[in-house]
C-alpha cells in the first residue's frame, strides 16, 4: 500500500501542476482580451472548461512509472492491478529486460575485501574459473578472470495516469 499511496500523491501533484498551467493560460488570454475590452465572466468556469477539453488527450496526461525487476516484478504487477480495478486511473504495462553489471572477485580477494569493508562480494569457485577458461579458447592468461560481467534481468514497467 505504501507504493500505491506514493503513486497517488505523485498523481495529485501532477494534477495540481496541470490546473496551475491552465489557470496561467486563462489569465494570460484574459489579459490580452481585457485590453481589447473583452474577457468578462468567471475565470474559474473557463479554467474548468479548458480542463474538461484536455481530458481526452492521453498524451498530455502525466504518467507515474512503477518499475520492478527480478523478484519485484510481482509486487509491481500487484500495484498495477490495484490501480486497474479503479475507474479513475488508466494503466499501461510494458515488459523488457535490463542489463546489470556485476563485479567478479576471486575468493581470496573477496574474503580480504569483506573483512575490510564488512560487505559481501560475489565469489568465484573453481568450476566458474574452469568454464571461463574454456570460453577463452586458448588464451595465454589461464588464471585471469573477467572483472565484471553483464547479467540480464526481466523488468516490468507500469504507467499509471488519471482518467478524469
Amino acid at each position: 500500500m505504501s507504493a500505491v499511496k506514493r503513486v497517488q500523491k505523485l498523481l495529485q501533484q501532477a494534477e495540481k501542476r496541470n490546473v496551475q498551467a491552465v489557470a496561467a493560460q486563462v489569465k494570460q488570454s484574459r489579459r490580452k482580451a481585457g485590453r481589447a475590452g473583452k474577457g468578462k465572466g468567471d475565470e474559474t468556469e473557463e479554467v474548468a472548461a479548458r480542463l474538461a477539453e484536455g481530458k481526452g488527450e492521453a498524451e498530455a496526461r502525466e504518467v507515474v512509472l512503477v518499475k520492478g525487476t527480478g523478484r519485484a516484478v510481482a509486487k509491481a504487477l500487484e500495484v498495477g492491478l490495484w490501480f486497474q480495478q479503479r475507474d479513475e486511473f488508466a494503466i499501461q504495462v510494458r515488459t523488457g529486460s535490463v542489463g546489470a553489471i556485476d563485479d567478479i572477485v576471486e575468493k581470496n580477494e573477496a574474503e580480504r575485501l569483506a573483512s575490510e569493508d564488512g560487505g559481501a562480494m560475489m565469489e568465484v569457485d573453481e568450476d566458474t574459473k574452469a568454464a571461463e577458461h574454456d570460453l577463452k579458447d586458448g588464451d595465454d592468461h589461464e588464471d585471469e578472470i573477467p572483472e565484471t560481467r553483464i547479467r540480464y534481468t526481466s523488468v516490468v514497467e507500469i504507467g499509471v495516469s488519471l482518467v478524469s
